[in-house]
């Protein structure tokens, strides 16, 4: 986790610099922040797995959890949150929002943090809707609660594939669904849960171990919770909802 002093050193050596032109801080130039993030569990097989790979390399990561597995395995979830990762609502039942009325939408992501609150103690959770799907009935519901959706700038299409260099290979060079082509601190998604056709997400612990040191060698830094700028609704997106 990117420590609090030095995102208070990059933000002071980014102000000066923008204000001042003062060089003071440019020997050390501020490291890129990734932040990797896992939907759709937790599964009783690999989020385990995926957590020891977490420790193994001392990375936070934040852990999009569904209502209906964080009820199966409360004791993974605790687990994955005594051990400093952040929990995220990822609705209960992984429903899309655009098959949906707004009455259901409010139900699935409520009784959700719910859970969460009850196996972690946790106040403000971060939510990621399914698919990233923002209906108009889904946009209505966050904007009134005050809520948001975290967005991605990469993606390793893990559920199209399970090797892990083929993840690999898409984090880097297969732009993610709407993402900017380029974008600082970036947000990554990967999935621990939801094996689908591969009965599996073996690979994409693999490639979360090969990846995370990779990235560490080219002067990437690892946090959780993605900072307030990688929301999928905008100020403008709420203005007028009541």
């Amino acid at each position: 986790m990117l420590k609090t002093n030095q995102i208070r050193l990059v933000f002071a050596c980014t102000v000066l610099l923008t204000l001042f032109g003062l060089t003071a801080c440019s020997q050390q130039p501020a490291p890129q922040v990734i932040y990797l993030t896992f939907d759709d569990g937790p599964d009783p097989k690999f989020t385990p797995s995926l957590l020891d790979v977490l420790e193994k390399h001392g990375v936070k990561a934040t852990l999009f959890v569904t209502g209906e597995n964080a009820e199966k395995h409360p004791e993974i979830v605790r687990s994955a949150f005594e051990a400093g990762h952040t929990i995220g609502n990822h609705s209960y039942q992984h429903g899309r929002a655009s098959d949906m009325s707004f009455e259901e939408i409010a139900q699935s992501y409520e009784r959700t943090d719910k859970i969460i609150r009850s196996i972690t103690g946790q106040q403000e959770i971060l939510f990621r809707a399914p698919y990233l799907d923002i209906s108009p009935d889904n946009r209505s519901y966050l904007c009134k609660v005050g809520s948001n959706s975290v967005d991605i700038d990469m993606m390793g299409w893990d559920w199209e594939t399970q090797d892990p260099l083929e993840i690999i290979d898409n984090i880097l060079h297969k732009q993610a669904t709407n993402a900017p082509e380029t974008e600082l601190n970036p947000v990554v998604l990967l999935h621990d849960s939801g094996q689908g056709e591969f009965g599996t997400r073996q690979g994409t612990v693999d490639a979360t171990d090969m990846f995370i040191p990779m990235m560490l060698a080219k002067g990437f830094v690892f946090a959780d919770e993605p900072p307030a700028h990688k929301w999928q609704l905008s100020e403008k997106d709420c203005s007028g909802v009541k």
